[in-house]
């Protein structure tokens, strides 16, 4: 936000995403469908090690999307 002269200017971005918190800590990769299909078809997204809450902020634009986190070996 930038303000001058009492005039300021707010710049607003929304963003979707998933909240997770992960039930033991490793590398997990994050998923997502478009519908839940059956069987779903899911995309992977990103990997990532989480030992505490993590948020994943999507950039997508494209409507609704289903989220999955799987536990890696």
């Amino acid at each position: 936000m930038a303000c001058v002269s009492k005039v300021c200017v707010i710049t607003e971005h929304f963003y979707f995403g998933m909240r997770f918190t992960p039930p033991s800590n490793g590398m997990y990769r994050l998923d997502y469908t478009p519908a839940m299909a059956n069987p779903a078809t899911w995309t992977a997204l990103t990997n990532v090690y989480l030992n505490a809450p993590y948020t994943y902020y999507d950039p997508a634009t494209n409507g609704q999307r289903y989220y999955q986190a799987v536990l890696q070996p």
